[in-house]
């Protein structure tokens, strides 16, 4: 066998709450055009959060679990 082997081992741990939005709608815009969708994922970007029955900003990161959050991680890279 010839060549090298790598192993990458990284440590993803709240990496989707911590993907700075300007940052993330810079990548977005890069393969989408239309700002209507681009406002769309910044407004559900800065939509925040329920904690305790009290509403949070969300100053950084990306929600987990949603259609795009697939998206926003690939194209991140």
């Amino acid at each position: 066998m010839q060549g090298y082997c790598w192993i990458v081992d990284a440590d993803l741990r709240d990496y989707f709450g911590s993907v700075p939005h300007e940052k993330l709608i810079d990548l977005v815009a890069e393969k989408v055009s239309d700002g209507r969708v681009l406002k769309l994922i910044r407004q559900m970007l800065k939509a925040g959060y329920v904690e305790s029955g009290q509403q949070l900003p969300t100053p950084q990161g990306a929600p987990i679990g949603v259609k795009l959050s697939v998206w926003f991680w690939r194209i991140s890279f």
